[in-house]
């Protein structure tokens, strides 16, 4: 799917981690209500409601992320989902708009997992507050595959 961006700047991260099982043991995971578990900041987001029990292509998350000022909601939505290599998805409220992308592909007895984090800030506190998240994006998705990894590891 092409990424339009209703103007901004387009801030990247890319990271990626090898994990020590098959992809169809991690891609589970990858889905929004599931992601909630190792994705996102300290506090994690909880989910509201979702338009289906089963993850696929234009399902919807409402989930509320609380942060500093309050509670912040973000809606979710599946552009690409194909199981076991491939989960995208487009995030969005009054302050950004993103889409993270999320590749798994097989290395021998392990699983090589790439995130592609891509981010607009939107409106003003949004503007204001692009500068701490895109210093923070790249330390961010590295975290959040260390945790996905000690989640499927155990480790």
């Amino acid at each position: 799917h092409a990424i339009r961006w209703k103007g901004g700047v387009v801030q990247r991260a890319v990271a990626s981690i090898s994990i020590q099982c098959p992809p169809e043991a991690i891609f589970g995971l990858l889905a929004p209500d599931q992601m909630v578990q190792w994705y996102g900041l300290e506090e994690k987001p909880r989910v509201q409601r979702a338009s289906s029990e089963t993850p696929g292509v234009g399902v919807r998350y409402a989930l509320v992320q609380r942060m500093m000022w309050g509670e912040v909601p973000i809606e979710v939505e599946i552009l690409d989902y194909e199981p076991p290599a491939l989960v995208r998805s487009r995030a969005s409220n009054d302050h950004f708009e993103g889409v993270l992308t999320v590749v798994l592909k097989s290395e021998n007895s392990a699983t090589r997992v790439q995130m592609t984090e891509e981010f607009t800030a939107r409106g003003g506190l949004g503007k204001l507050l692009e500068p701490l998240f895109a210093q923070q994006a790249q330390a961010r998705a590295e975290q959040a595959l260390q945790r996905l990894k000690q989640l499927v590891e155990g480790a």
